[in-house]
């Protein structure tokens, strides 16, 4: 028992730490059970080893199969007509829009992953709160709430319902059906939302970002002053006179180096300007003053700018969860010598978190949310997006997004029919539903492996991988036994209500995958003790891992809003900490009511 417990505390204090990557913890708690496993088991007839069962695990294929889905959703544009309304809805009737904002992607989320939710919303967003001249801050956070809480309501709203769900039918306990749990989470998420709408904005008064003045996303630019620009000899006092309302400077330049923007500082030649402003502000400041791009960059602005087919165009386009742009540099990222395209700029509030320098710009990572702006043809930037899992904001760019987006909406409907009334296990719907999308054309395969997230397929094998073996070693049943001993007597409720909060502040700090691979054996080995029915206890697992809502870090969808929003730590408290008050009490009462 020893061995398997000490890779357990070693993984929860690295989870915690946030100072090693999800992918490295995971696999070397895989490598860990693996050698733990064969120097005690030594299996000679070829089998495999428990430590990497989690990969053919069914729960594990159901992820990936329902992760190809969302992309192609995505990148088919069936989503665009509703990010088109929702868009349009926000800068005329904002209250009501917001509340439709919070309801749409609560219930879309139950069908879809909430990352692509998540980022599929954020544009929609921002332009709508600078429309309208309000902070971000008031509906990010709420809007982000709102779809984690959609996500705890079906079978497949989330990776860690598909992994409890696994993990209890591996351990002997009930598998739940596509709604089986849909009515018990209604009233707490239906008070969940109106806690969103009504209070949440009021406690985020102030938070994040000053309200913008623009509706189009701001961006990144480094320009050059060329030896016959008019702003030679000029101090920077003057640049700031006919630098647009929306457009700033933000970097001064010279050979490579900062130097102080002070009023008095003149421009010379090959000074690098690096602005910040919406992108037709930048484009007619640089037409209007002849600047060019920085040399040796590839964060550009240069003119040509029309709507006609095979000629220049921009587009925004939002990097969506799963594209293969993540991790990449804006240089390395291969578009301009792939698709011929030219990165115009990067979103300011994906850039300020990284850049520590001005001369970084174009060696900084890309992560999920991102908003590039492109210049090229309707056909090479519809063929980047399609290729790369770019969502555009605006217009359709492909012609072929019609006939796709119907498609992909009708095999995704088939593969959710077919697990609603289990015609076929969710892993085999979600898997022939991949089949399906590559044999209309789609998508491709090179589309479906870039749309897979490593990460979680390594963290949900390795979570699954620890589970078993607390459980093969025998840590799960002595701790549910001291546990039983010491609370055993507690009313069921009460009990349930402990699992629920301690699960829910596991997950805040540690990965909720691994804690509810923690959990659920756990869970399951206590209810048996104390001869209690297995459905309410697994439920309060999958429930408590649902509730990130105290840090930034307990979920991926928390750091895009921060990251866009400018939030801190302690607006995730404050708002977190009464909706996590919230769902406990009135989810612990609501499985009492069905099941006691």
């Amino acid at each position: 028992m020893t061995p398997v417990v000490v890779v357990l505390v070693l993984s929860l204090i690295a989870y915690a730490s946030n100072r090693i990557s999800l992918q490295s913890i995971s696999l070397a708690v895989i490598c860990s059970l693996a050698v733990i496993y064969g120097l005690d088991d030594k299996p000679d007839d070829g089998s495999l080893l428990p430590a990497f069962s989690g990969f053919a695990s069914e729960a594990l294929v159901a992820i990936v199969g329902l992760m190809v889905l969302g992309k192609t959703l995505m990148m088919s544009g069936a989503l665009r007509p509703v990010a088109a309304l929702l868009s349009g809805a926000l800068t005329r009737v904002p209250r009501l829009a917001f509340i439709a904002v919070l309801a749409g992607g609560l219930a879309i989320s139950g069908f879809l992953n909430d990352t692509p939710v998540v980022v599929m919303l954020l544009p929609i967003l921002l332009g709508a709160t600078a429309q309208i001249g309000r902070p971000a801050g008031g509906m990010l956070l709420p809007m982000n709430y709102a779809v984690i809480l959609g996500g705890m309501m079906t079978a497949i709203g989330t990776s860690t319902n598909l992994l409890v769900n696994g993990l209890s039918a591996d351990n002997g306990g009930p598998r739940f059906g596509f709604f089986d749990f849909y009515l018990i989470t209604l009233p707490t998420v239906l008070l969940g939302l109106a806690y969103l709408v009504l209070v949440a904005p009021r406690l985020l008064r102030g938070a994040g970002n000053e309200p913008r003045q623009e509706a189009q996303t701001r961006f990144l630019v480094s320009l050059r002053i060329d030896a016959e620009s008019p702003l030679i000899d000029k101090p920077i006092y003057a640049l700031r006179k006919r630098l647009p309302a929306s457009v700033t400077l933000r970097h001064l330049m010279r050979n490579e180096r900062e130097i102080a923007r002070f009023p008095t500082v003149a421009l010379r030649a090959d000074d690098r300007l690096v602005l910040s402003g919406t992108a037709q502000a930048l484009h007619e400041f640089s037409d209007d003053l002849g600047l060019e791009p920085a040399a040796g960059g590839n964060l550009l602005l240069t003119p040509g700018e029309s709507d006609e087919p095979g000629d220049l165009q921009r587009r925004q386009c939002v990097v969506s969860a799963g594209s293969p742009l993540i991790g990449r540099t804006v240089r390395g990222s291969g578009l301009e010598w792939r698709f011929d395209l030219r990165v115009v700029g990067l979103s300011e509030f994906a850039s300020d978190s990284r850049v520590q320098h001005p001369s970084d710009l174009p060696h900084m990572p890309i992560r999920a949310g991102d908003t590039l702006l492109l210049e090229g043809t309707e056909e090479q930037i519809g063929r980047a997006a399609e290729m790369l899992g770019l969502l555009a904001v605006g217009q359709p760019l492909l012609r072929r997004a019609g006939r796709d987006s119907k498609i992909a909406l009708a095999i995704f409907a088939a593969v959710v029919v077919a697990a609603v009334f289990k015609i076929l296990p969710i892993s085999v719907a979600a898997a022939t539903g991949v089949l399906l999308t590559v044999a209309f054309g789609v998508m491709r395969w090179e589309d479906v492996e870039s749309a897979v997230e490593w990460r979680i397929v390594l963290i949900v094998a390795s979570s699954i991988a620890l589970g078993d073996a607390l459980v093969r070693s025998g840590a799960m049943e002595y701790l549910a036994g001291q546990i039983s001993a010491w609370a055993g007597a507690w009313p069921r409720p009460l009990l349930l209500g402990l699992i629920m909060s301690f699960t829910g502040l596991l997950t805040n700090f540690v990965s909720n995958n691994a804690a509810a691979a923690i959990m659920t054996p756990l869970t399951l080995a206590l209810a048996r003790n104390v001869g209690a029915p297995l459905e309410p206890f697994v439920l309060a697992v999958l429930f408590g891992a649902n509730l990130c809502f105290l840090t930034p870090f307990a979920y991926q969808t928390n750091l895009l809003v921060m990251a866009a929003a400018g939030y801190r730590f302690n607006d995730f408290l404050k708002v977190g900490i009464p909706l996590f008050a919230l769902c406990v009490p009135t989810l612990t009462a609501t499985l009492a009511a069905v099941y006691f």
